[in-house]
């Protein structure tokens, strides 16, 4: 967005710059106009359009250092574009279609999307309470077009975004991850202990699935279909669950095998809610700090 969001070289520091990538594939909430620009419809090469900012325009691949191929497959329908103005905040460009891949398309390791193949059977308003009539939620014909890279590239591994919670699953010999939604603002190093959303931290293993806490609290999941589906209600530590009884519209409760267990509804909002306090890591998220900053 030129001239309205700050590059990330404004909030990264420089020693981090230098050694460090960033590459990325558009979406749907994107200026399509600049990126257009940047990598006109056919060229399927990248594009670094800031020093170390490296675009990925729709149907361009990346060797891996380990060998591995990257296809790119970017693109997207936003379901708010009622709110958002045309050719500014909306642009008709943002839906993936057949046209805007190579004719042939390459066998792949990896395949990086935005949104995900019809094939793989995600809803994206499956755990909606309720859903604002304003909200198209037709067919998006990019999920359409993804089923043909699905098929002519069958990678091994298809990274995604949009859905704004995390997913797993597989699909046909394909390993899918669909990732959650994390705002700036909600990484701050001082507000938020990160090892507390995310299974592995430091003395978790990989195969024991759940949320690792500050002070090396653990709290295993009861079932195993995401990294942070239905935690056990009763490992909460009590501050963490005074939290989440208060804020009721961030979480759903399901029983799963007799454990009552909570699921998020989505990622960014509660940890949005966390970093308004800061959390003493010897307490284990028990009394929290206002955060004044």
């Amino acid at each position: 967005w030129p001239g309205q969001e700050a590059l990330p070289h404004a909030a990264l520091p420089r020693a981090a710059l230098e050694r460090t990538q960033i590459h990325f594939a558009d979406g749907d909430h994107e200026d399509h106009r600049s990126l257009r620009a940047a990598a006109p419809r056919g060229r399927f090469e990248a594009e670094e359009i800031a020093p170390g900012i490296i675009y990925h325009p729709r149907g361009s691949t990346m060797e891996l250092p380990d060998g591995r191929t990257v296809f790119f497959a970017g693109g997207a329908k936003s379901v708010d574009r009622r709110w958002r103005q045309e050719g500014r905040t909306w642009f008709r460009e943002e839906l993936l279609l057949r046209k805007h891949l190579p004719d042939r398309l390459p066998h792949a390791d990896v395949v990086i999307s935005h949104t995900v193949p019809d094939k793989f059977g995600i809803d994206k308003f499956a755990d909606f309470v309720w859903i604002d009539p304003r909200l198209d939620t037709s067919p998006d014909v990019s999920q359409a077009t993804l089923d043909a890279v699905l098929k002519e590239c069958a990678p091994g591994l298809w990274l995604a975004g949009h859905f704004h919670r995390r997913m797993d699953g597989n699909y046909g010999g394909t390993e899918y991850h669909v990732l959650d939604m994390l705002s700036g603002g909600a990484c701050r190093p001082e507000g938020l202990p990160s090892t507390f959303w995310l299974s592995g931290g430091p003395g978790v293993r990989r195969d024991m699935p759940g949320w690792a806490l500050p002070g090396g609290a653990f709290i295993p999941q009861v079932e195993k279909n995401s990294l942070y589906a239905c935690a056990d209600m009763s490992a909460l530590p009590p501050a963490l669950f005074r939290l989440f009884d208060k804020r009721r519209r961030m979480y759903r409760t399901r029983t799963v095998r007799e454990t009552k267990g909570i699921v998020l509804r989505e990622a960014d909002s509660f940890l949005k809610t966390l970093c308004r306090f800061r959390w003493r890591p010897e307490a284990a998220m028990g009394d929290r700090i206002k955060d004044e900053a």
